[in-house]
């Protein structure tokens, strides 16, 4: 008989065709259709379908804590952790499973006895959440929702393996989405429609989804997902046929990588604290710590899983917090994480990113190091990493000896090297990298001078440079080398045919010279690919030459270092391949070159004001 809800509501589940309330006082009501008995309703009452709340009062003595309306079935949790089902649980496309269809709510009895405290249905199947944090499955696993590569179809509830104890769990149509008690998430399943956030296939095991901070909150729809997470961003992947996640700027019906939604209050940008500029993209760091992108999208290295170029600075989906440095050089982008993780994507020829393989990676995953790491340091073969505990691992390609490993090996993961002194700073190129110790002294490993066709030729290993003064700086060019002494000269040598190192002669140097006009030099900044030079004298005005992106010259080598045209006073230079920023002491960002894309699609040839402020605070 139809009994109307008298009392508070405190949990409600909608399935394909009917409906359940849990009231304060524990009562279960159900409405909807019911010709699969999933109203868990008494055999007398034989509508197909009920327009109103019925109270199932074949539990009416037993309190309920939570239901979960399945596509044809039910499932709830008694307050002493037990579980109940009712309904049709028989998979059309299972063969030799059990015939389930059950007319009442009945008790799950368990293999493995133990408390129950979260529960979900999706489509034909059913999961559970036991109170040490364990996963059970049963039904429906064509895509692999319960057991990697399993039958189509369990018949049982089967353990889930997940590396870490769950606290939710969530099924969507045909795929799950679980969070840690650390605030990890984990997910696996269907895919079809980029739901699960990652590029990787169906029936694959639960994969770590990399959002950079904790999640609080997690929900999966029918073929889509989101995400609240501690900062109280609302993420979003999968179907958006309908609009179902309120983005109107997308015109996709389906988002297949986490897309952060653009109503949420704290994505607004307000300053950079670090810029960094490679092979025609940026990158870059905010004040929230969160990672920026933008350029172009070449092999992934944008890490947004697109091939779109992108034309002002946009959040990387899976670096939204908790971002210490990130350098881009030569087509690879790096981000270290306040954790102590490294994560790369982007060009990964020759196994430049360290992951194993030499797929290009469209979006960042997680280079494994057996331990934190404080800095890392990248070039155009090499990407070197200090972890806290002092040791020291290198990747990439060695073809040319990058990896100081003093070999010409390739190594396709992280390789652990010895280097014979404090190391404070390093600057690696493809045929040689110089080291600056604490001491202030500069070692050179392989030869600036020395020729790709030289490439297995013996490799001269940690050669200290002669300087008359102790070092502040160093920088590496393709075919050079520059230091910065405490006085504020700066030297250089390699490789000056091309004058691309400001030297007045067009000759092979192989001792350091000092580099005229440039006196009293604070910092320099060197695109590793170009040889793009900036830099910041004391008293804030900023020199440039090799690679010519303003034109000064009118050729693409400018010889002799000369000062651009700024107003104010600069703090900071980055130069990169294509791209130059420089700041000013107000925070003021200025740019130019090839990134900004006018409307004529040229370099920007004079410098312009770049529209976001860069801050000096700590990050």
């Amino acid at each position: 008989m139809k009994q109307p809800i008298t009392d508070k509501v405190i949990y409600a589940s909608v399935g394909e065709h009917h409906i359940s309330a849990i009231s304060e006082s524990g009562k279960l009501y159900t409405w909807g259709n019911n010709e699969h008995n999933q109203l868990g309703l008494s055999a007398d009452i034989i509508d197909a379908s009920l327009n109103d709340p019925v109270v199932v009062n074949s539990i009416s003595d037993i309190s309920l804590i939570k239901v979960s309306n399945g596509y044809l079935s039910t499932i709830a949790i008694t307050k002493d952790g037990s579980v109940l089902e009712w309904g049709d649980f028989n998979f059309p496309a299972a063969e030799n499973s059990q015939t389930m269809n059950i007319g009442i709510p009945t008790k799950i009895l368990l293999e493995k006895p133990g408390k129950i405290v979260d529960a979900d249905s999706g489509f034909f199947f059913d999961l559970l959440l036991t109170e040490d944090g364990t996963v059970l499955g049963r039904g429906n696993n064509k895509y692999g929702q319960i057991l990697p590569d399993g039958p189509v179809y369990i018949d049982c509830f089967t353990e889930v393996s997940l590396p870490e104890e769950i606290e939710r769990v969530s099924a969507g149509h045909d795929h799950v989405l679980a969070l840690s008690k650390s605030g990890n998430v984990y997910v696996w399943g269907n895919n079809k429609y980029g739901q699960l956030g990652l590029p990787i296939s169906d029936s694959e095991p639960p994969t770590k989804l990399l959002l950079g901070e904790k999640v609080i909150a997690l929900s999966a729809g029918n073929n889509n997902s989101v995400f609240l997470t501690a900062s109280n961003t609302t993420v979003v992947t999968g179907d958006n046929t309908a609009q179902t996640f309120g983005v109107l700027d997308v015109k996709n019906s389906t988002i297949k990588s986490l897309y952060i939604t653009n109503y949420i209050e704290n994505e607004k940008l307000q300053s950079f604290v670090q810029i960094n500029s490679g092979y025609s993209m940026s990158t870059a760091i905010d004040y929230k710590k969160r990672a920026y992108v933008w350029g172009t999208s070449w092999n992934g290295c944008l890490g947004n899983n697109s091939v779109n170029n992108i034309n002002e600075p946009s959040r990387m989906a899976f670096f939204m917090q908790n971002c210490n440095q990130i350098n881009t050089v030569y087509g690879v982008t790096t981000i270290l994480t306040e954790d102590g993780d490294i994560y790369t994507c982007g060009n990964n020829q020759n196994y430049l990113l360290g992951l194993g393989h030499s797929v290009n990676m469209w979006e960042p995953e997680k280079v494994k190091l057996p331990g934190p790491v404080a800095r890392f340091y990248s070039g155009p073969n090499a990407t070197i990493a200090h972890l806290v505990n002092g040791d020291w691992y290198t990747w990439g390609d060695n073809q040319f000896g990058s990896l100081l490993t003093q070999n010409t090996t390739q190594y396709k993961l992280p390789v652990k090297i010895a280097l014979p002194f404090d190391v404070q700073l390093i600057s690696s190129h493809i045929t040689h990298t110089l080291l600056l110790d604490r001491n202030g002294c500069v070692y050179q490993y392989g030869d600036p001078l020395r020729t790709k066709e030289q490439a297995q030729d013996p490799i001269s290993p940690f050669v200290k440079i002669d300087l008359p003064e102790e070092a502040i700086e160093i920088a590496t060019t393709y075919s050079g080398c520059y230091v910065l002494g405490q006085s504020g000269t700066l030297y250089a040598w390699g490789d000056n045919t091309d004058s691309h190192l400001g030297l007045p002669n067009k000759v092979r140097y192989s001792e350091p010279e000092v580099v005229p006009y440039c006196d009293n030099i604070a910092d320099i900044s060197v695109s590793p690919m170009f040889g793009m030079v900036l830099v910041l004298t004391d008293e804030g005005k900023i020199l440039t030459w090799g690679y010519d992106v303003l034109r000064i010259s009118g050729e693409e080598i400018l010889s002799i270092p000369t000062v651009v045209d700024l107003p104010g006073k600069i703090s900071v230079v980055v130069s990169g391949d294509l791209t130059a920023y420089v700041v000013d002491t107000s925070g003021q960002i200025f740019t130019w070159g090839g990134v900004i894309n006018n409307s004529k699609r040229q370099p920007q040839r004079t410098p312009i004001v770049f529209p976001y402020k860069f801050s000096t605070m700590s990050n």
